[in-house]
C-alpha cells in the first residue's frame, strides 16, 4: 500500500520538494507529560550518526531534553551522535526544543523526519535548509517550475496541540540529488526559535535483527529485517517471518459472532499492498494496521468500516485472503463516498467463504495514527 500524503500543502511546498510537510501534535500534561517512547536503550537523542544539533556535543552525554517516563527525552540521550563541537546553545525559556532529525532515501524519493517538544503548545514557522556535502548551501528548485528558487524556505502552519511535535516531509524522486544534509529549525508563537538540528542523508544508526528500533524511521533496521512496532517502540525483525509475527500478535475476531469495535494503531510497515487501482495516491507510508478475521462459517454480506469517532484521519482498507502477504486480495476501498468526500473507508463484501482472513488497515496521512475498526453482518 504505498501512496501520499493528502493533507493540505503547507507553504505552497509541492514539486520536486514532494508532499507537504505535515506537523502532528501530540497531547501531553502541563507538567511535561509522556511522549512516545524512544526505542528501548536509544534515548531521544538517538537520531543516528546523521542526525546532529549545531553546536551540540559529540557522542553520548550529550545534550538531554525533559520529559515524561518512557516520553520522547529518555534519560541520557544525545542530541545526534557526534556535533560539529562545542555546547548547545542557550535558548531561550520555554523555547521549542528540536530532539532529534533523520534524511533518508525511499523508493519514492528522500524522505525527511523530525520531532521535538514545544512548551506552549504551538508552532508557527518550519525552516528547512538544504547543504551539499561540502556543507554549503544548495539552491534548489522548491516549486517544481524548473527554476532554482532557494537554499531553505520557510512554512507558515499555525496549529495548537500537545508539548510533542513530529514533522515529516515525502520529497519526490525529482528531487535535488546535490542536497545530501538538511537543516531543520522551528519557531513557535511568540516568536522563539529552536536549535537548529542538522541530519545527513542516509546515516541512520543501523539495528541488527532482534533489536530495538524505531518504527518512525529515526533509525532502520540491517538488510532483510524489518521495524515491527512492539508496544510502544519496536523490534528489528526478519522480513520473511514479519508477516507471520504481525498476524499472531494481531486482534482476532470471528464470525459469525457479535463483535465489538476494534481500535487499530497504524503504526506497522507496509507488509500487505493493496491492488492497483484502489487508491490514486503514491508516495510515503504511514503505518499500517492489522485485524484477524475468521469466518467460521460462510457469509453472505459483511461490512467493515473505519468511518468512526476512534479513527483519527484518512484510511484505507483492504481484505486478504489468508494471512500470507501474497494472499489473495478480496476488496479494497480508500474512500467510503465522494460527495461530500469521507476520507475514511467503508468495504462492503458478498458470498465469503468460510475461512481465514486479515483485515489491514493503511494509514493515508499522518493524522491518521488509529483506526476504529467496526464489522457488520445483516
Amino acid at each position: 500500500m504505498r501512496k501520499s500524503s493528502n493533507s493540505s500543502v503547507v507553504g505552497g511546498i509541492l514539486g520536486t520538494l514532494g508532499a507537504a510537510v505535515v506537523l502532528m501534535a501530540c497531547s501531553s500534561s502541563s507538567s511535561g507529560g509522556d511522549g512516545p517512547a524512544a526505542a528501548a536503550g536509544a534515548g531521544a537523542g538517538q537520531g543516528g550518526s546523521g542526525a546532529t544539533a549545531s553546536g551540540g556535543k559529540a557522542g553520548t552525554g550529550g545534550h538531554t531534553t525533559t520529559g515524561g517516563t518512557g516520553g520522547i527525552s529518555g534519560t541520557g540521550g544525545t542530541v545526534g551522535t557526534g556535533g560539529t563541537g562545542g555546547t548547545l546553545p542557550v535558548l531561550p525559556d520555554g523555547a521549542p526544543q528540536i530532539s532529534q532529525a533523520a534524511f533518508f532515501s525511499t523508493e519514492r524519493g528522500p524522505r525527511m523526519i523530525a520531532e521535538g517538544t514545544v512548551p506552549d503548545k504551538t508552532l508557527t514557522t518550519l525552516r528547512l535548509s538544504f547543504y551539499g556535502a561540502d556543507g554549503k548551501p544548495v539552491t534548489i528548485d522548491i516549486d517544481g517550475d524548473g527554476a532554482l528558487d532557494a537554499s531553505s524556505f520557510e512554512s507558515q502552519n499555525p496549529w495548537t496541540g500537545g508539548q510533542y511535535f513530529f514533522l515529516e516531509n515525502q520529497s519526490a524522486t525529482t528531487f535535488e540529488p546535490k542536497v545530501t544534509q538538511i537543516g531543520v529549525e522551528v519557531t513557535d508563537a511568540d516568536g522563539r526559535k529552536s536549535n537548529l538540528v542538522k541530519a545527513t542523508l542516509d546515516a541512520r544508526t543501523e539495528r541488527k535483527v532482534g533489536a530495538s528500533c524505531d518504527p518512525r524511521g529515526f533509525d532502520h533496521c540491517a538488510a532483510g529485517a524489518l521495524c515491527l512496532p512492539v508496544g510502544a517502540a519496536g523490534s528489528c525483525v526478519a522480513e520473511s517471518g514479519a508477516a507471520a509475527k504481525r498476524c499472531a500478535d494481531a486482534s482476532e475476531l470471528k464470525l459469525p459472532g457479535a463483535t465489538k469495535p476494534v481500535i487499530v494503531p497504524l503504526n506497522g510497515p507496509d507488509l500487505w499492498s493493496a491492488p492497483a487501482g484502489c487508491t490514486g495516491l503514491v508516495g510515503a507510508e504511514h503505518g499500517q494496521g492489522i485485524v484477524r478475521l475468521t469466518l467460521t462459517a460462510a457469509v453472505k454480506e459483511l461490512s467493515l468500516s473505519t468511518v468512526n469517532a476512534g479513527t483519527g484521519g484518512d484510511t484505507m482498507l483492504t481484505l486478504v485472503q489468508g494471512c500470507d502477504v501474497s494472499g489473495t486480495i478480496v476488496g479494497c476501498n480508500d474512500d467510503a463516498t465522494s460527495k461530500p468526500r469521507e476520507v475514511r473507508a467503508k468495504l462492503s463484501l458478498k458470498d465469503l467463504a468460510a475461512g481465514d482472513y486479515v483485515i489491514v488497515i493503511e494509514s493515508m496521512n499522518l493524522a491518521a495514527t488509529q483506526a476504529e475498526l467496526t464489522i457488520t453482518t445483516p
